[in-house]
């Protein structure tokens, strides 16, 4: 079925399975976070979770960039390789398609260029031109002879492949089919991994909420701009705001234009939706290289393929059936408040959550205040987690503000590091009202299941001048910093 005739079914039919959805949640996952909605009892949802990691496992040890011993690792130090895998078939065919049909926007033999970058934003300074050329000249030049029958691929040329623009969403599209297979009495299920979302949704059930982040705002808190129905089929969230880097002073993207060689421009953010995941995710990183118009063209060539581009003035660029989509999008989540502080001044929040080893480690649930020098509760940046059992294990928060929670099920955005996370605040309470400038305290409390539970308190001023501070690290926080100022422009 259509994917929009999806959306419109999901309006019409009554909800017949509305349980509240178990939430399951992981960081260090494919280079980012992964959060699993599944409609279900918990020993289903913890088997769908598990299927699903198991997956994702074994296909990373097939396309992973990062790993020497995986073979997309072997094309790229210039070796055949026999007996190749049909995923990595599959992927390497519709990487292929997806260059041809994006009229070059979405090239997965950048990495020799997308390298010389990275080393860009470790030194602050923009790569030598003739370098830059160089690079690209030999992507240009290089490719790959792919022998399905015989199942052999041949690299050609000095090949550098970064499939990490394809392959999660193939990956995560594989992963949800294999446990629904081993999970049949589930009656559905929202998988996102950094950006990029699965769903299915068994007939008469409710549809999941999908959120749109404004790239303007992109923090972790910022403004979800309106939220769509989403009931199966596939999304993905690209933009050039979640990693990159600072070169001579301003932000440069991590997506690269294959054509030139340099960091994106063509849109802050794109958001996709087909019918497979490998469409949306490379086509969600393309938008973001193309102009809003060229990629609307190339959207609407495409059977199955709707798209929301923003552009860099904060304009939305639709395409026909999205706009349609957007007359049951419910508009602007949440918003910034009223502030008292300078104009433009936040204060800025960033985080990391470690990488643990232990065996049935979660993302732990997380709860981020601000409190007043009387230790008075102001305003909450973050809570995550829904489920009230271990919600509740928050202590200090709970006491604070128990009726907090997420508004949608998941959220299209940029794919974040992995464990690492941003929040603002702009001096607003959490009824909207502006506080006076002052000193503040920031709270971030941390209980994990099967783990600890932590809580840390740093001050900062937040008046007139910029300000700046660190937490200590501990087993549940990895880092946390504050810096109180101008907002940064967006990314």
């Amino acid at each position: 079925m259509p994917l929009l005739a999806l959306f419109a079914l999901a309006m019409l039919l009554a909800p017949i399975l509305a349980q509240e959805p178990i939430l399951l949640r992981r960081d260090h996952v494919l280079g980012t976070s992964l959060d699993l909605a599944v409609r279900s009892d918990r020993k289903s949802a913890d088997l769908f979770l598990s299927v699903v990691l198991e997956e994702i496992e074994r296909l990373d040890a097939i396309f992973s960039n990062w790993r020497k011993d995986t073979p997309v690792a072997a094309l790229s130090r210039g070796e055949v390789v026999k007996d190749a895998q049909k995923e990595l078939l599959e992927v390497l065919q519709c990487a292929e398609q997806m260059r041809l049909q994006s009229t070059g926007a979405f090239d997965v033999r950048i990495g020799g260029v997308i390298e010389i970058w990275r080393q860009a934003y470790t030194s602050g300074k923009a790569p030598d031109r003739a370098l830059l050329d160089t690079a690209v000249a030999a992507m240009h030049g290089s490719g790959l002879a792919i022998d399905a029958a015989h199942r052999t691929i041949a690299p050609k040329g000095k090949l550098t492949l970064v499939l990490d623009g394809i392959a999660k969403g193939y990956i995560i599209e594989a992963a949800v089919k294999k446990a629904r297979a081993a999970c049949p009495d589930v009656a559905g299920a929202l998988l996102d991994v950094g950006g990029d979302q699965v769903a299915f949704t068994l007939p008469g059930g409710v549809p999941w909420q999908l959120g749109v982040l404004d790239p303007r705002r992109p923090e972790d808190n910022g403004r979800v701009m309106l939220r769509v129905p989403f009931l199966s089929g596939a999304a993905a969230t690209s933009g050039g705001y979640a990693r990159g880097g600072k070169v001579d002073g301003g932000w440069r993207s991590h997506i690269v234009d294959p054509g030139f060689g340099q960091p994106a421009t063509g849109a802050l953010q794109a958001t996709v939706m087909a019918d497979d995941a490998m469409t949306a995710d490379a086509l969600a990183t393309a938008f973001c290289v193309l102009p809003p118009a060229e990629s609307l063209q190339v959207a609407q060539r495409l059977p199955g393929v709707e798209c929301l581009i923003i552009d860099d003035k904060g304009k939305r660029h639709a395409t026909r059936g999205f706009q349609e989509l957007l007359r049951h999008a419910t508009e602007a989540v949440g918003g910034s408040g009223d502030s008292a502080f300078p104009k433009n001044h936040e204060l800025a929040i960033e985080l990391a959550l470690p990488k643990l080893d232990a065996r049935r480690y979660e993302r732990p649930y997380v709860a981020v205040w601000v409190e007043d020098q009387q230790r008075k509760h102001v305003a909450t940046l973050a809570l995550w987690g829904k489920n009230r059992r271990w919600v509740s294990e928050l202590t200090n928060w709970w006491k604070a503000d128990p009726e907090s929670g997420d508004q949608v099920d998941a959220i299209g955005r940029a794919s974040r590091g992995p464990g690492e996370y941003r929040l603002a605040w702009n001096g607003a309470d959490d009824a909207g009202s502006a506080v006076a400038p002052g000193e503040y305290t920031v709270v971030i409390e941390v209980s994990r299941e099967h783990g600890g539970h932590t809580t840390s308190r740093q001050k900062i001023v937040c008046g007139d001048k910029p300000a700046s501070a660190s937490f200590t690290a501990n087993r549940e926080l990895a880092s946390a910093s504050l810096r109180y100022g101008p907002r940064e422009a967006a990314r």
